[in-house]
């Protein structure tokens, strides 16, 4: 998927069977639960065959690999897969659906049913963070409550209270990425903002890979990444001060791109994750962008970076939430130079994050839209061609429709 291009993605569904031959069928019955797997995607192809051929004619196809029978063929990751491709068990099925659900922004409950969902996160088949966060994230979309406690306290270590008061929980918890998104999802602001850090006072050590540094790890990407957040929330509500809510956090944004940069500077291979990178590229071109350092389009390019980064994987949760911080981006050179392109872009981009999150009942995207639609029509006095009620987005033709 291409968001700069206007690009569609494409989906190709393959349900193994052993004898099938390669040949998509617009005469295979497709399951409910596979259409709604699938619903993200413009384009979608369902096709019942052998799962090793399929990805055997996939790499030849595509000239990233030879026929087996060419002199050229070696040994590759993809023989290593065809090797390692057999029958996994029914708790491993449902984790890594887990995992392909929270990517593609789709209810758990569609697709899994609750039992099943409970009985999946069975240890010693991935690790604990991989089985605990997911599943963590699943119930979030769910709204449950009970289910986001249960995954917490597995992946902290120790009960979360109510109300963080203990000086000595609130130091352990400050780096905790789990925690702080427990404390998020639940609604109890007041903890979160205990547990957020100035990007001064994180506590991690970062620099350049020379392949001794231990990898970055999430707890200090999240900490800036809220950091950024909690300061776009803080203008979102009171815009006509927003100059002096930047001026006054100038020094920690400072610190943030300076922190963020050296993520960078380590690259894919010096962090746990890939998103990491995206995270880094989006905040370090939105925080400059705030600060009014650089050129505006080499920062806003960190962030078309990273939305592209995201959409080739089909992250529809950060594709969406880094569309939102577009919309501040834009907004924010819109304030400087009144660029009536600026503004499109802003109304553009919103639109785009609004289709998106009209799909998914994830209240932590609703959340986020409304603060940009909030401040995007203070900022463009413009109306935004979309409201938002409750957890729904509705379209102004929709309205007109009715």
């Amino acid at each position: 998927m291409n968001c700069k291009q206007g690009e569609k993605a494409t989906a190709i569904y393959v349900k193994h069977s052993d004898n099938t031959p390669i040949s998509p069928s617009p005469d295979t019955i497709i399951q409910l639960n596979q259409k709604i797997l699938l619903k993200p995607f413009a384009e979608k192809i369902f096709c019942e065959c052998n799962t090793k051929d399929f990805v055997d004619q996939l790499g030849i196809a595509s000239g990233i690999f030879p026929p087996a029978d060419d002199p050229k063929c070696t040994q590759n990751w993809l023989e290593s897969f065809k090797q390692k491709a057999i029958p996994y068990g029914e708790e491993l099925f449902f984790t890594l659906t887990t995992r392909i659900l929270f990517e593609l922004n789709i209810l758990t409950r569609d697709i899994i049913h609750a039992q099943d969902f409970r009985q999946s996160a069975i240890d010693g088949i991935v690790n604990d963070w991989f089985i605990n966060y997911y599943f963590f994230r699943a119930a979030q979309l769910l709204g449950d409550k009970t289910i986001m406690r249960e995954y917490a306290k597995r992946y902290v270590g120790e009960k979360l209270p109510t109300l963080l008061i203990d000086k000595k929980k609130i130091s352990r918890l400050r780096n905790n990425s789990m925690a702080l998104d427990y404390y998020t999802a639940t609604g109890v602001g007041i903890n979160a903002l205990i547990l957020h850090q100035k990007p001064s006072k994180v506590n991690t050590n970062i620099s350049v890979n020379d392949g001794q540094k231990p990898l970055v790890q999430w707890a200090p990407t999240s900490q800036y990444n809220r950091y950024l957040t909690g300061t776009i929330v803080l203008i979102s509500f009171l815009p006509f001060i927003s100059s002096l809510i930047i001026k006054t956090r100038e020094i920690e944004l400072q610190n943030l791109i300076t922190s963020m940069m050296k993520i960078l500077e380590r690259g894919y291979e010096g962090v746990v994750s890939v998103n990491q990178i995206n995270i880094a590229n989006r905040a370090v071109g939105l925080a400059k962008n705030l600060l009014n350092i650089d050129s505006f389009a080499e920062n806003q390019g960190l962030i078309d970076q990273a939305m592209q980064d995201y959409a080739n994987t089909t992250h529809m949760h950060g594709v969406s939430t880094t569309m939102i911080f577009s919309v501040y981006s834009f907004c924010q050179d819109y304030k400087r130079t009144k660029n009536p392109h600026s503004k499109e872009c802003a109304i553009r981009d919103l639109k785009y994050a609004a289709k998106i999150v009209k799909v998914t009942n994830d209240r932590t995207l609703f959340l986020r839209l409304f603060l940009a639609k909030l401040y995007s029509t203070y900022v463009l006095r413009k109306h935004i061609p979309f409201r938002i009620f409750r957890s729904e987005v509705i379209f102004d033709d929709e309205l007109n429709d009715s």
